[in-house]
């Protein structure tokens, strides 16, 4: 006579999947806490299929020990909401993170938003929630939440629905994992970077990097403002064309040419045309940059917006050209009428001759007049 064999879910099967949670969400530290949570309702759904069947296991000390571990490894806290029975609660982690002992703040979503949330941060966290809702897609915030010692601090949140069988809400579960350290660096770049644009802008400073392999083109925010084009421009050979005449055009191409065969940098000045049809000078200081072989696969190059500088520079040279003009017709006419004019200076007894004096006299022009 056989015995039926009882259908009984193998406790070891159980364990051994456990600990591919407990891999998994190791190598997975920085994608989401969320994995666990599905791996969890995968396990309910286990206990629901085999009511009563899993032999030489107690699932719930293994539940709260993995979800200690899951805390732990990622420094995560958990926070839920049953929406049939109200009941919410948040882990010990949740409280640990905010400086918190269990019972010296509610754990609570009226608590969360009223005492925690950073004023600035609640139309963003309710959007947020208020859009999981919609489209039961979760999506990651960076939140500022108060803790204990009265300083906010930098939080990543997320939060899942999970639906009952019949496709409406059952609880959300939310996670906060902290963020501090990293958004206060992103930060303090971001307010780098914005000092740096200003600063390029005040002195019209920009930069520049062309690939000479895939001959990409790079550029800087401040050179697509000295361009006078979008920033939606894409910037490529073809393209940059239209912004030089052909003298200049091969001038910066023969430039590039012999800094690329030739592993030398380079300073020019050259004019260009920009997107709004203005005429500027710019000043190009560029630089090669090889790989371990001593190949050239980069020309990188700091531009500066020299327009003004070289407009009072022309009006010098032309205000020369204009006074050696009217000095060589002076000469001329000193000379044909035979006009001629001295100085003296009383205080040093210095006499000066003008150059036709020399002339009627007949000396050298370097003859000292007494």
């Amino acid at each position: 006579m056989k015995v039926a064999k009882k259908n009984v879910y193998p406790a070891a099967k159980l364990n051994s999947f456990i600990n591919d949670i407990k891999f998994d969400l190791i190598r997975l530290r920085d994608i989401t806490i969320i994995y666990f949570h599905v791996y969890c309702v995968i396990i309910i759904l286990m206990l629901d299929q085999y009511p009563g069947k899993i032999n030489n296991i107690s699932f719930y000390p293994i539940y709260t020990n993995t979800l200690h571990f899951v805390e732990d490894a990622l420094d995560a806290g958990i926070a839920e909401k049953n929406f049939v029975t109200g009941e919410e609660n948040w882990s010990p982690k949740f409280f640990d993170l905010l400086g918190y002992s269990e019972n010296e703040i509610a754990g609570t979503t009226e608590s969360f938003i009223n005492n925690l949330l950073h004023p600035d941060d609640k139309e963003m966290f309710s959007n947020a929630v208020e859009n999981l809702h919609k489209t039961l897609k979760f999506k990651k915030t960076e939140i500022r939440l108060k803790t204990k010692q009265g300083k906010y601090k930098w939080f990543e949140n997320t939060n899942m629905i999970e639906l009952d069988e019949f496709g409406k809400p059952l609880r959300i579960i939310g996670t906060i994992i902290p963020i501090n350290k990293k958004k206060n660096l992103q930060l303090q770049l971001q307010k780098s970077e914005e000092l740096l644009n200003e600063t390029a802008s005040i002195a019209k400073i920009a930069g520049l990097s062309y690939n000479v392999i895939t001959k990409e083109h790079n550029w800087s925010k401040e050179l697509y403002n000295i361009y006078e084009v979008s920033e939606d421009y894409k910037p490529c050979t073809e393209t940059n064309r239209q912004f030089y005449n052909p003298e200049t055009l091969a001038f910066i191409w023969n430039t590039i040419d012999k800094t690329i065969s030739d592993n030398i940098p380079f300073n020019i000045e050259a004019s260009i045309i920009t997107g709004k049809g203005n005429l500027k000078w710019l000043r190009a200081i560029g630089k090669p940059v090889t790989n371990i072989n001593g190949e050239v696969i980069y020309v990188n190059a700091v531009l500066q917006d020299i327009t003004e500088l070289k407009q009072k520079e022309l009006e010098l040279k032309e205000y020369r050209e204009k006074l050696e003009k009217s000095e060589r017709i002076l000469q001329t006419t000193n000379h044909l009428a035979r006009i001629v004019a001295l100085e003296y200076d009383v205080p040093s007894k210095q006499l000066y001759w003008c150059r036709e004096y020399y002339n009627l006299y007949e000396v050298s022009h370097y003859h000292v007049p007494v």
